[in-house]
């Protein structure tokens, strides 16, 4: 963190983006000298620190000076092993399991799973949760904490979220159905509505009174994942029931749905509840709220009620379009949060996508017969594809500017660590 406020002035005002500018000078400013504040630990929590802060020791290093505490918490190390590497590593064990799991069911989210494919799923979910809690240890112990550490570390989570839930609904059998864009729905606005509260209270909360959060989340999935590998394949889809007490004795519920439906999406709801009863509201945040919600249930309407046929034919860029397009939103609130920023209202990449599925066919239609040559031979298939290359190219250049312009302000480098003397001065 830079204390220097001058200095940190001074920075702002030169900072660059790889592409083009995207952050005013006051936004990095305030991210320069930004300092956070983290919700409260869960009893899991509690009981895997001792664990984690074992595993961040693990991390190649050399010892500058013993801490006060004598568990290693406190030491001075140096260590050639960034923790934002550490937080990378784990998103890519994300990106492998969803590949690795996706390759398995053709990414069709249903089909036979081999046991081992299940169990991986597991292992790595379990090691981006312990990567994942390692990284600001570790930057603690090298004295390479910054606020770029913080947004980094909660950008890669936004993007594990819908990756987490993908890969979940594939194991729990939902096929290019609306109960998998559901089950992504209800982990990615819980996400968002997080981050929202803590542009009010300057707090992000990651549990439900301290007692259920995300540790206790993941280690359910990942349960789930290393149960399903000794399970039939046919187990989550099997019907276990009616709701014929609820008088609709015609509508059967599978283990899949029951989870989803009884318990993933409930949790997220009331997380979501409790969140916005418990921050101060006015009308920016309304508006930004609504700015976000209705686009949003437009595309998860048009996906999964208006035209199901998008998520039989195109279900991995029909979802990875949604999670993108939220993952952008969630990422630039992230980042306005600690640089005190103004949200835009208006999100283009997120309107294009939610009405250009809505109104798909007419604009296919539309451009098919304008008579330009590049959009004679227009199908479904192109313009979904267009769709997913326009939101990774939207977020992806975005995020590398904005890492570029932060790393210019706190004059660092994302993926390299500082190197400290005895007397903790940079070498």
């Amino acid at each position: 963190m830079l204390t220097d406020e001058k200095l940190a002035r001074k920075r702002a005002e030169n900072g660059k983006g790889y592409f083009t500018r995207r952050l005013s000078d006051d936004s990095l400013f305030h991210i320069a000298t930004h300092k956070y504040k983290g919700g409260a630990y869960t009893p899991i929590d509690n009981l895997m620190n001792p664990f984690w802060l074992w595993c961040a020791q693990l991390i190649p290093s050399t010892l500058l000076k013993k801490g006060a505490k004598g568990d290693g918490s406190d030491d001075f190390v140096n260590s050639s092993f960034a923790p934002n590497l550490v937080t990378l590593l784990g998103l890519f064990f994300n990106v492998f399991a969803y590949f690795l799991i996706g390759n398995e069911t053709n990414f069709n989210m249903k089909g036979d799973i081999r046991p081992w494919v299940n169990f991986t799923c597991g292992i790595t979910l379990f090691l981006y949760q312990t990567l994942d809690a390692m990284d600001g240890k570790h930057a603690r112990r090298t004295k390479n904490g910054s606020p770029l550490g913080q947004l980094f570390d909660h950008g890669c989570d936004a993007l594990s979220t819908p990756l987490c839930s993908i890969i979940f609904c594939t194991t729990l059998q939902t096929g290019p159905t609306p109960l998998a864009i559901y089950a992504l729905a209800g982990s990615q606005i819980p996400f968002y509505i997080a981050q929202l509260a803590e542009s009010r209270t300057g707090t992000l909360q990651h549990s439900m009174g301290g007692v259920v959060g995300v540790s206790e989340t993941q280690l359910v999935i990942i349960f789930t994942h290393m149960i399903s590998a000794f399970l039939p394949i046919s187990f989550w889809t099997t019907p276990i029931g009616t709701l014929e007490m609820f008088g609709y004795p015609d509508i059967e519920i599978q283990p899949n749905e029951l989870f989803i439906y009884g318990g993933l999406i409930p949790s997220g709801s009331f997380m979501v509840i409790t969140t916005l009863l418990s921050t101060p509201t006015d009308s920016k945040l309304f508006l930004e709220f609504l700015s976000v919600l209705v686009p949003s249930c437009l595309l998860i309407y048009t996906c999964s009620v208006l035209n199901t046929n998008l998520m039989v034919l195109y279900p991995h860029y029909i979802l990875m379009m949604i999670a993108l397009s939220t993952v952008y939103v969630t990422t630039q609130r992230i980042v306005l949060n600690m640089g005190h920023g103004t949200f835009s209202l208006l999100q283009p990449n997120l309107f294009i996508v939610a009405f250009g599925l809505f109104f798909m066919s007419d604009i296919i239609e539309f451009l098919t017969q304008s008579g330009i040559g590049m959009f004679q031979n227009l199908n479904g298939l192109m313009f979904v594809q267009y769709l997913m290359l326009q939101s990774i190219v939207t977020y992806g250049s975005w995020v590398i500017d904005v890492i570029s312009e932060i790393c210019s302000v706190l004059d660092l480098q994302c993926l390299i660590p500082i190197q400290h003397k005895l007397d903790g001065k940079r070498l």
